[in-house]
């Protein structure tokens, strides 16, 4: 299943964000999660076929420990669009939850910041095992959606469970990782979610609203492929 041809970055990468001012409890722990969301994104596959390896947690120097939060992590094959999506997620903490005094990625120690490179959105692999189909949002500011995945078997009871938790990692960097059009990077998001499955071969994550770019659905495409290697998948819907 070839996957698309963008160029594709691998090695060790760092990603730091220091606050303008020291931050209170929720806003450390929010950003952490958004940190360790984007870290998470990679092993669970929606920036396929990119893959990681150790992660880490950068520790703050001494003085530092209520504005510094960092990760160290190493991945191969991961596309530049990977840290587009998190400029756009840490635009949205400095927007919403306080204000960041810099925020940078870089691979192998190098000088260029990464959330500065102008990179495309991340695509789904140009060849795939099964059928997908995205309709057009519904009308609205912030419509409802419903993503399914149909595997041609139902994949074993007690494996189930490992399927949910990559939707609420797709919820995260769609925090801010896709604004549409012509929006400021940040505005984008989902209202609330639930992940189930319907049936025993049909997995949904509904949507109760959102606003974002479409090629938020790519990712999903990318999950899905990523499955398909040891659960054949029949198709993903979108609508």
């Amino acid at each position: 299943m070839p996957a698309s041809t963008e160029r594709q970055l691998g090695g060790s990468f760092r990603v730091e964000c220091r606050a303008a001012a020291d931050l209170p409890d929720d806003a450390l722990q929010k950003l952490d999660a958004v940190l360790q969301g984007f870290v998470d994104s990679i092993p669970a596959g929606l920036f396929y076929p990119a893959r990681s390896g150790d992660a880490a947690v950068l520790p703050p120097a001494p003085g530092d420990e209520r504005r510094y939060r960092g990760r160290v992590f190493s991945a191969e094959r991961l596309t530049p669009g990977a840290f587009r999506v998190l400029n756009g997620m840490l635009a949205s903490f400095h927007t919403m939850t306080a204000p960041l005094a810099t925020a940078a990625a870089y691979l192998n120690d190098g000088p260029v910041n990464l959330l500065r490179v102008r990179a495309p959105y991340p695509t789904a692999p140009t060849a795939l095992p099964f059928e997908v189909e995205i309709a057009e949002p519904a009308e609205g500011v912030a419509p409802p959606a419903s993503v399914r995945v149909e595997f041609v078997t139902p994949p074993p009871a007690e494996e189930r469970e490992t399927f949910l938790p990559p939707f609420a990692t797709w919820n995260r960097l769609v925090w801010g990782g896709y604004p549409v059009d012509d929006d400021p990077p940040g505005e984008s998001g989902v209202g609330a979610t639930e992940t189930h499955f319907l049936t025993p071969r049909v997995l949904e994550h509904a949507i109760e609203s959102y606003r974002a770019d479409a090629r938020c659905f790519d990712l999903i495409v990318n999950l899905a492929t990523a499955w398909s290697a040891r659960h054949q998948i029949r198709a993903v819907y979108v609508e």
